[in-house]
């Protein structure tokens, strides 16, 4: 009896020693072909469709001896979260955390310089961390300054380097920004709007005025309603280039709007204000344009000869030439 016991229990073992191996091997062949696949989509630069293939690729990440497919998946973990981050919560998690991990580590691949923006850009509209993207945005100016981000680098740490003390506003000015990147540009004007009504007298609000300006000029085609939040962005006098470009571009509005009068005027005040633009001698030029169209033609001929003899190297240069001799023709007819 205790030997037929004893022969049921080793042939029950013997079965679950054999299912276990079976089983084993079965795990071990899945995980090699699971892995294989993934190495295939990771040379393929295929990201991930799905949270649960997202979790697949994370888990297996550091199985590859590969450094070169452990920092490609990486970045294709990076890019799926990156592109489900506006639902919140996890995913601007994971996105920064992945982000960072291809900041520190991954430098020499060619993905690295806009993956850190990204990441800078996460930190920037989707965290409210903006000291942190300033000195993200800051770490690429300096390691990698000849980059097509550079300008946007410097505008958004300048922003953010000026505000830090006025954290209301500078969130309302960066929720504007969002919502213009993704050209909703009337939601855009409407955050603007609530910083100049909120922080009238601050730097912010000059810029708001002037983002406005750009809004309206450019995106919704309203030349007037633009001109207005051009003149208050610059009407201060202040020294600062929004205020400076603001003042020339209500010239090229009145320009354009062919009120010529006007244009003069304003063409007049930033030559008085601005004395080391580097666009004095378009504004003379545009002078003399408007003299001419007014018939004003002496006048016009002396804002074109004053390009011609302050600033040799205009690239006004040859057209102002041509457009004095005829000046010249029709003032001695006009005799």
């Amino acid at each position: 009896m205790m030997g037929n016991m004893w022969a049921v229990f080793a042939g029950l073992a013997l079965f679950i020693l054999a299912m276990y191996f079976f089983v084993s091997v079965y795990a071990y062949f899945r995980r090699k072909r699971r892995k294989e696949k993934l190495r295939k989509k990771i040379i393929r630069r295929e990201e991930p469709y799905s949270d649960k293939e997202a979790c697949i690729l994370e888990k297996n990440l550091s199985g590859f001896s590969s450094a070169d497919l452990a920092a490609w998946g990486r970045y294709l973990l990076f890019s799926y979260y990156l592109k489900n981050r506006e639902k919140g919560g996890e995913n601007v998690f994971k996105c920064a955390a992945h982000g960072e991990i291809v900041r520190k580590e991954y430098e020499k691949f060619p993905f690295y310089v806009d993956s850190v923006f990204e990441l800078a850009n996460t930190y920037f509209f989707y965290s409210g961390r903006f000291e942190k993207a300033a000195r993200i945005y800051e770490e690429l100016l300096n390691n990698k300054p000849r980059m097509r981000w550079e300008k946007i680098c410097r505008s958004r740490t300048k922003l953010v380097r000026e505000n830090l003390d006025k954290p209301e506003a500078l969130k309302l000015y960066v929720k504007a920004e969002w919502h213009f990147e993704k050209e909703k540009f009337s939601k855009a004007a409407g955050y603007l709007q609530e910083v100049t009504r909120r922080f009238p007298d601050t730097d912010i609000a000059l810029l708001a005025f002037y983002f406005l300006g750009d809004i309206f000029y450019y995106k919704l085609k309203k030349p007037q309603e633009a001109f207005n939040y051009y003149r208050k962005a610059c009407e201060n006098g202040s020294e600062r280039a929004e205020a400076r470009d603001a003042l020339y571009k209500c010239g090229e509005i009145m320009r354009k709007m062919k009120r010529w009068e006007k244009a003069v005027e304003i063409y007049r005040e930033y030559l008085d204000l601005y004395k080391d633009s580097s666009f004095r001698d378009d504004a003379f030029f545009y002078i003399g344009e408007a003299y001419q169209n007014m018939g004003k033609l002496r006048k016009a001929k002396n804002a074109y000869s004053l390009v011609l003899g302050d600033y040799p190297d205009s690239k006004w240069t040859e057209v102002l030439y041509r457009r004095v001799q005829r000046l010249n023709r029709k003032l001695v007819e006009n005799r």
